[in-house]
C-alpha cells in the first residue's frame, strides 16, 4: 500500500512537472496578474510612462493643450470656418512654412493635430475606408492608431486618436515615421 501511495506520489509530481534535475536550481510559478478588460487586446508602447522630451524639441503652446515637435518642424494654428465640432482646434506642422498668401484653399501639412468635443468613434468615422486598426498604449495613454485610403492626398496616412478630460485628440500623419508621432502622444499636455 506503501508503494502505491508513493508511485501515485511521484506520477502527480511527473505530471506537474517538478522534478529532480542535475543542478541545485528552483523554480517558483508566480501566478500571472489577470487580464483586465481595460488592457485586453491593448499593445504595450513606449515605457508607460511620461517620456522624455527629446533635446532641441519646440513646444507648441495652446489654450488647451501644449505639445512637443521636432526642431526643423513649423507650427501653425488654423482658424476654421464652422468647424465641427464647434470648439475644434487644428495645428498644422510643416516642414517648411507656408506664406499664407501662398497656400492652396486645403491645407498643406506633414502633421496635424485636432483636439475637441465627441467621441472617438465619430472621428474615426471621417476616415474611411480603414485598412488597419490597434489599440495601443502610449505612455499612460490609450490611443487607437489606424490608417487608412486616401485619394486626395495619395498614400495611407496614419492617425492617432485618444480621449482625454472630455475632448478627442487627433493626430495625423501624411507620411513618414510614427516615432515623432508617439514622442508627441506621449508628452502632450492637457490644460
Amino acid at each position: 500500500m506503501l508503494i502505491y501511495k508513493l508511485t501515485f506520489v511521484f506520477v502527480a509530481l511527473a505530471l506537474l512537472g517538478v522534478g529532480c534535475g542535475k543542478g541545485s536550481e528552483t523554480s517558483t510559478a508566480q501566478p500571472s496578474e489577470p487580464e483586465t478588460s481595460a488592457d485586453a487586446g491593448v499593445e504595450q508602447n513606449a515605457d508607460g510612462g511620461e517620456g522624455e522630451i527629446p533635446e532641441g524639441w519646440e513646444v507648441y503652446k495652446g489654450t488647451s493643450f501644449d505639445v512637443p515637435y521636432p526642431p526643423d518642424w513649423h507650427a501653425r494654428s488654423e482658424t476654421l470656418t464652422d468647424p465641427i465640432p464647434p470648439d475644434l482646434v487644428r495645428v498644422v506642422f510643416e516642414v517648411q512654412p507656408i506664406p499664407e498668401g501662398e497656400r492652396e484653399t486645403e491645407p498643406v501639412f506633414m502633421v496635424m493635430l485636432e483636439a475637441g468635443k465627441g467621441t472617438i468613434e465619430a472621428r474615426i468615422a471621417r476616415y474611411a475606408p480603414l485598412l488597419t486598426r490597434t489599440t495601443l498604449r502610449i505612455g499612460q495613454r490609450e490611443v487607437t492608431r489606424f490608417t487608412y485610403e486616401d485619394g486626395f492626398m495619395g498614400g495611407t496616412p496614419v492617425v492617432y486618436v485618444f480621449e482625454e478630460d472630455g475632448r478627442v485628440y487627433l493626430l495625423l500623419r501624411a507620411d513618414g515615421d510614427d516615432t515623432d508621432l508617439e514622442t508627441m502622444i506621449q508628452n502632450l499636455e492637457v490644460l
